[in-house]
Formats: C-alpha cells, sequence, structure tokens
C-alpha cells in the first residue's frame, strides 16, 4: 500500500484510492502467507486472492466511510494540504 501511494502519489484521498489500497493490502498478505505456510495449488490460490480481494475492497469502502465522518467532524483538517501526503 506504500509503494501504491508513493508511486501515483494521489493529490486527494477518495473512496477509489482507499478501494485499491484496501485490496493491495489484503491480496499482498494472503499471497505471502500463502507462500510461507501453506503453498496452495494454483485453483486453491487463485480463488483464496479472489475472496482477498472482494474483503479489503470492502474493507477500503468502510474505511472511506470512516475517513469521511472524521473529516465532518474537524477531526482531519486540510491532511492533505497541511503536508499528509505531500511530505
Amino acid at each position: 500500500v506504500d509503494l501504491y501511494l508513493l508511486i501515483f502519489r494521489p493529490k486527494r484521498l477518495n473512496i477509489n484510492v482507499f478501494f485499491i489500497a484496501g485490496i493491495l493490502a489484503n491480496l499482498s498478505g494472503t499471497f505471502i502467507v500463502n507462500i510461507i505456510f501453506f503453498r496452495l495449488p494454483t485453483t486453491p490460490l487463485v480463488l483464496t486472492l479472489a475472496s482477498a480481494s472482494l474483503s479489503g475492497g470492502l474493507g477500503g469502502l468502510i474505511s472511506y466511510g470512516i475517513f469521511e465522518k472524521l473529516e465532518e467532524n474537524g477531526v482531519i483538517k486540510n491532511w492533505v494540504t497541511e503536508g499528509g501526503l505531500d511530505e
């Protein structure tokens, strides 16, 4: 996820950034756990990665909802312009 944010450097955090970040986080974790512990054959691995993508995307949508509420309530004030992603 950090590599994704470093490469694409989004100017604004929107729902797409959260969705993709959630997918990437779950995919990488699932794949690494498979390499270290499970060593599944191709078909079960693909099914596992597909379910990881779905749950990661849904988690990203949930986190975007939380982020919006925090922004609405003034907890996060101009995070991007005050040095959040630009530094």
